[in-house]
């Protein structure tokens, strides 16, 4: 049997598809509601996107409070004469003449923390005035000593092992990569994750393809003096140059590191290993 000529074709399957969306209009129009709604919903479902929307967080609400001081005003004599426990105290003529004028003086104590000084005061029947701040730095003192041994047990052998990882993959990127014009970007990568490493361990050898840039760099962070330009960060570049713009001629510029801020502090200058961490933590 001979085949249908292309017009001829052309007409079956118009018919085919008109056919198709006569039946689809009839199934939905004949279907009761219900049935028209689930099909409606699962076409909502698959082609409209979830949207995920953000709790409140940390919400305030105000605490309406009616209360009227009544402490009725004071001021202190000059000779400490209304002050209770005057002699307790020993004070000097410029602390003296504070406590006159502001009802208050702040003088250096031997203890490093506040509570030694509430326990001291405890014993010897010493009112204590206590601010908020107190309770702040406790709770300061509780969160740096738990985040430290998390550092020290945790954190620091995770970096390392991130470290070795990224260094690894961007030296098989690199070499998968030479003589394309990704080149540049992926040695910059080694160099990058080179700097971190070293930072954290100094017995990582250094990829020779960004030894220099590298050595330069940790040069730099040694030295914290201040913003310089970046070796590492501009391998392939780093040099100021003129780029055209709709304004006119305008200066590119170096990316530019602070190197001041590679200066442990904290808990972070008690151990040489969480020296280590903290410089690289702040490279990255």
């Amino acid at each position: 049997m001979p085949e249908p000529k292309p017009k001829k074709k052309v007409w079956i399957i118009s018919g085919i598809l008109g056919a198709v969306v006569i039946i689809a209009l009839a199934v939905y129009f004949v279907l009761p509601k219900s049935g028209q709604d689930i099909i409606k919903k699962t076409a909502e479902d698959i082609y409209k996107p979830a949207v995920a929307f953000a709790s409140k967080f940390a919400t305030y609400e105000e605490v309406p409070v009616n209360i009227s001081p009544k402490i009725p005003a004071y001021s202190v004599s000059q000779n400490l004469s209304n002050v209770t426990n005057a002699s307790d105290f020993t004070f000097s003529d410029a602390a003296k003449n504070l406590l006159v004028k502001n009802a208050f003086v702040v003088k250096p104590s031997y203890n490093n923390e506040f509570f030694p000084l509430y326990e001291s005061n405890r014993y010897s029947h010493t009112p204590s005035f206590i601010t908020t701040d107190s309770m702040v730095h406790n709770y300061h003192l509780m969160f740096d000593f738990l985040l430290k041994q998390l550092e020290e047990q945790k954190l620091a052998a995770e970096l390392k092992q991130l470290n070795a990882n990224m260094l690894s993959e961007s030296l098989n990127q690199y070499n998968s990569l030479k003589g394309t014009e990704w080149e540049n970007a992926a040695k910059r990568n080694v160099g990058f994750f080179a700097v971190g490493s070293k930072l954290l361990n100094s017995s990582v050898n250094i990829p020779s393809i960004v030894a220099n840039e590298v050595n330069q760099e940790l040069a730099l962070i040694e030295a914290h003096q201040g913003i310089e330009k970046s070796p590492v960060m501009n391998i392939g570049g780093g040099q100021d140059t003129m780029i055209d713009t709709p304004q006119g001629p305008q200066s590119l510029e170096a990316l530019k590191e602070d190197y001041s801020q590679y200066i442990p502090r904290g808990h972070y200058d008690k151990t040489e290993e969480l020296k280590a961490y903290f410089k690289s933590m702040m490279w990255y």
